[in-house]
């Protein structure tokens, strides 16, 4: 076997050079120090254990190591790197035996925790292994996947970490001051430190149990000499040269090639699919009652894990069990309750995480928490196709007392940017009801996003209870003289407004759009027949509804007037409606402002 390694690691190191000098771009060094530990793994993991490489840079020997283990042919990878899909700098999903598209460093350990306890969950063999570097070690969120690993008793984790003791800039030591033995160990580890270049000491340490942090002392550069242990190389290339010296230097004699070819076999990596469950009628909350949407929410997810006893499920809290309205759901699943502190980032990477491995997983928290905190964690997870599902509370300024920090006004904005998200935004109760069952139903990532006070239960324009499908808006009022387009918080308060406006003989309706960024665009384009539109929101008025709105209806070529309405400052700490009076958001505010501008408008039409 070690002659096979070592074989193999030769090997790999020739087609990291050529595959970094094909691409002219790369990070050599890295790539080197590591190549060893990835081609010990493979060799020993079975088809129930799974890897995650954090430090992505290493990408070079990610596929060589991939490719000379039988996963793919390594020469696409030396001809592709860098320059073509799927093998691009930063490991890809696409790859076979690539678990996890790594990039933001810091994030694998928790990633791996995603892994691990989902392994838990559904009583399934097999170890989780992750790679790190030692300078992403810096990185905070490490710690807090140190600790749930610890509290969760993750057995099955082994983190190993590639301590070359260089960085892009220089020294570990130079740049921060860092003991990685003592961090492991104060958080409740097993540590081992072992030459991260001999198969025979990696064997032994990873015979041990987890949650194991074994220190792999490497060199960055190895097998090139003439760059060892020199920071310079972690993202430079070298001579042509020296290239072509060490083409020769790692070349194998075709006996060498014919033993590697005849002893590697074909290998995939296990694919997991996501459990799905069928969507059924939920509670019905009266109409005329009031009801926060996230007690609707929670009442939906503990009724969904009740009824869904076979589907394994995970709720991810962080210190916010009854904010949040997890409590339900604990009752039903105490085991997939997952309480993970005051650690945001490690909570939605594992959730994510989790999600990837065939569990239900929600990161339950406010809104500035899981959407604002989290959107590099949120990002990483939705490129990596992970079905997290987004709970989050308190939106808007619906917080109040809170006050600005704790105010989430960007909520949809940032939801935007990532392209594989649903979300929704209810308008009751009910619709909170069949939103959860959707997101819960369907192999997407998806954010269910609502506030924090009570609001009524509402109909539609026909009287029926408000119910939920994707991508669909709801008339709540029909209006020939203007149509208020709004949605979550404020849909009620556009309804007080019509209502004001009716008194005074302007008929306006009201549409709500409970999918934000995926909108009816069939239902704005009849509601701007009316040539006069009020997008309203509790979100920043530069990067709400109104642009969505605007492009519908500019791509049509209606002649519609546009007037928007939203958050133009951070509020402050007061009583809900106190704010929204400050910033002009109060139905009689609403009203007035509508009426002006309408009033303006006919003038100008006539």
């Amino acid at each position: 076997m070690e002659q096979l390694l070592t074989l193999r690691a030769k090997k790999s190191r020739q087609d990291i050079v050529r595959m970094i000098d094909g691409a002219g771009s790369g990070h050599i060094g890295g790539a080197l120090s590591s190549i060893d530990i990835y081609i010990k793994l493979l060799s020993i993991m079975t088809e129930n254990d799974r890897l995650v490489i954090s430090h992505g840079h290493s990408s070079a020997a990610v596929y060589a190591a991939l490719g000379n283990s039988g996963y793919f042919d390594v020469e696409d990878a030396v001809t592709a790197f860098r320059r073509e899909e799927p093998y691009e700098g930063h490991p890809s999903i696409k790859v076979n035996g690539v678990e996890w598209c790594s990039g933001s460093l810091g994030q694998g350990l928790s990633v791996a925790c995603g892994f691990a306890i989902a392994k838990k969950l559904k009583k399934e063999s097999g170890r989780v292994f992750v790679v790190m570097g030692d300078g992403e070690q810096q990185k905070g969120q490490l710690q807090e996947a140190r600790e749930f690993a610890v509290k969760f008793r993750l057995d099955n984790l082994i983190a190993l970490i590639d301590q070359n003791g260089l960085q892009a800039c220089g020294t570990i030591d130079a740049t921060t001051c860092q003991n990685l033995n003592d961090k492991y160990i104060m958080s409740g580890w097993k540590t081992v430190t072992v030459d991260g270049h001999d198969f025979n000491e990696l064997d032994k340490a990873l015979s041990l149990s987890g949650p194991l942090c074994i220190l792999a002392e490497t060199v960055m550069g190895k097998g090139i000499q003439e760059i060892e242990n020199d920071y310079r190389f972690h993202g430079t290339l070298i001579s042509q040269e020296l290239k072509e010296e060490c083409l020769k230097r790692f070349a194998l004699t075709q006996d060498e090639l014919t033993f590697l070819k005849d002893n590697t076999s074909e290998r995939c990596q296990r694919e997991y699919q996501v459990p799905i469950i069928p969507v059924k009628a939920g509670r019905q909350y009266e109409v005329g009652s009031s009801c926060d949407i996230r007690s609707a929410m929670g009442n939906a997810l503990g009724d969904i894990a009740k009824e869904n006893p076979q589907v394994p499920m995970a709720a991810f809290d962080c210190d916010l069990e009854g904010s949040v309205k997890l409590t339900a759901f604990k009752q039903v699943r105490q085991e997939g309750f997952l309480e993970c502190g005051i650690a945001e980032q490690n909570a939605a990477t594992a959730a994510a995480g989790a999600a990837n491995t065939g569990v239900l997983a929600v990161h339950a928290d406010f809104a500035m928490f899981n959407i604002a905190e989290t959107y590099s964690q949120n990002r990483m997870a939705d490129i990596n196709h992970a079905p997290v599902k987004l709970f989050a509370t308190h939106a808007g300024l619906d917080v109040g007392e809170d006050g600005k920090t704790h105010q989430s006004i960007d909520y949809i904005s940032l939801m935007a940017n990532l392209h594989g998200f649903k979300v929704i935004v209810p308008a009751d109760a009910n619709q909170a009801d069949g939103a959860v069952r959707y997101a819960m139903s369907v192999p997407e990532p998806v954010a269910v996003i609502g506030g924090r006070s009570p609001m009524p239960v509402l109909t539609d324009a026909e009287g029926n209870p408000l119910g939920f499908s994707y991508g669909k808006g709801q008339w709540l009022k029909k209006g020939e003289d203007a149509v208020i387009i709004t949605y979550g918080n404020m849909v009620y308060r556009a309804l007080q407004a019509a209502k004001l406006l009716e008194e005074e003989d302007i008929h306006v309706g009201v549409l709500n759009l409970p999918t934000p960024i995926d909108v009816d665009e069939d239902a704005i384009l009849e509601a701007a027949k009316t040539g006069f539109l009020v997008t309203y929101e509790d979100h920043n008025e530069k990067t709400g509804i109104g642009g969505t709105v605007a492009k519908v209806i500019c791509r049509e070529g209606m002649g519609c007037r546009l007037m928007t309405k939203g958050v133009t400052r951070y509020g402050a700490s007061s009583a809900p409606e106190a704010l929204y009076q400050a910033q002009g958001l109060d139905a009689e505010s609403l009203k007035e402002d509508l009426k002006k501008n309408f009033i303006y408008y006919k003038k100008g039409a006539n």
